[in-house]
């Protein structure tokens, strides 16, 4: 992938760098595995011609978090998280305020971060919802919104979960909904 060197005003280009090291280098995957509209749709918010956040959302197992590691092995820094899984490391870590903000610093500093598997469970605690408004507030006042959201359900649904306030973050940038089959049936 290549960025355009100026952004739309308003908008932000996500800056880039070699492909190593990976998040998650376990996960098998490659821009080629990416639907090709959805290439499509990085390369302009790449190049700061899409308005960020992406929300990327469809069925399970039709490549969202494939496609959106994808972009991150390209981005100049990165970060993953599930959604569940950065609530608990937040609570495990509950105890050690020092920790707690190095990691808040961590996701701050980065120029792309993904939050997946939102709405998962459909029931949010308090502590959930502050949580994703935190990163979703973070990435908005710190980042110009670069990232990536990632969940099974719409919009609609997951503002049904969460509320209006949230959803704006979320939703205030671009779509892709991705469909097909579920690809881990099919290997």
């Amino acid at each position: 992938m290549s960025a355009t060197v100026a952004a739309k005003p308003g908008y932000v280009a996500l800056p880039l760098r070699p492909c190593w090291p990976r998040l998650m280098p376990n996960v098998r995957r490659s821009m080629a595995q990416v639907d090709p509209e959805l290439v499509g749709v990085f390369r302009r918010l790449v190049a700061g011609e899409n308005p960020w956040p992406l929300f990327l959302h469809g069925p399970v197992g039709v490549g969202k978090t494939l496609a959106a590691l994808s972009l991150a092995d390209h981005a100049r820094t990165a970060a993953y998280f599930t959604a569940d899984g950065l609530c608990n490391t937040l609570l495990e870590l509950r105890d050690q305020p020092a920790m707690v903000r190095g990691l808040w610093d961590a996701i701050d500093g980065k120029h792309l971060v993904i939050i997946d598997e939102l709405g998962l469970r459909g029931n949010v605690s308090e502590f959930f919802y502050g949580t994703i408004k935190r990163v979703a507030d973070a990435r908005e006042l710190n980042a110009g919104r670069v990232g990536i959201f990632i969940s099974n359900l719409d919009a609609n649904q997951l503002v049904r979960i969460f509320d209006d306030r949230l959803g704006s973050r979320l939703f205030c940038g671009s779509h892709f909904h991705l469909t097909g089959r579920d690809r881990r049936f099919s290997q």
